[in-house]
């Protein structure tokens, strides 16, 4: 078989740890294609992921922006297209700037500013913990508190009523408040 010569080369503020599989160590890898062959790189000193999410909290079945920076180890902007990956397991829908789907997870690309964005709703009320993750990026964890705003806000009246043919009869009235 031809024999394939593999290199590791890090992103900037990244170093290579090691091969593993058909090779070992941390030199170039130099495979004997004889057959399927299975190598892996790895790399540490991984970039960052900065990000936030407005409004927060929102409103059952509103959307929050959930905004992200995409930064290499050395703190460098990632290059254009680089693929973030929303992730969570609160029940919800990812939508927007293209989002891959509107399920968990969802990818979306970044700009030449190393930023993008993604919507995220539910109508399910706690707090949606949105895991932001790309290639060679520590990932980030964005929580999202989703919160009902008529929940606190109902009061329920009781109103008595006497009259010479009611017999002293109490109706039960509900409001709710907005």
């Amino acid at each position: 078989g031809t024999n394939v010569t593999l290199t590791a080369t890090p992103l900037t503020g990244s170093t290579f740890a090691g091969w593993s599989g058909a090779c070992t160590g941390t030199g170039s890898c130099t495979v004997a294609m004889t057959e399927a062959r299975n190598v892996v790189a790895t790399f540490s000193g991984a970039g960052g992921i900065t990000g936030s999410a407005s409004p927060n909290p929102v409103n059952v079945m509103m959307a929050s922006t959930i905004s992200v920076d995409v930064k290499d180890g050395a703190g460098n902007t990632v290059p254009f297209n680089t693929p973030v990956t929303f992730s969570t397991g609160f029940p919800g829908y990812f939508t927007g700037n293209g989002a891959s789907s509107p399920t968990s997870p969802s990818t979306v690309y970044t700009n030449v500013s190393g930023q993008t964005w993604i919507y995220f709703s539910s109508d399910t009320v706690g707090t949606a913990n949105i895991t932001a993750s790309a290639p060679n990026c520590t990932p980030r964890i964005i929580p999202i508190e989703i919160v009902d705003p008529n929940a606190d806000a109902r009061i329920q009246l009781s109103v008595g009523y006497q009259g010479s043919n009611s017999g002293g009869t109490t109706y039960s009235v509900q409001a709710f408040v907005t």
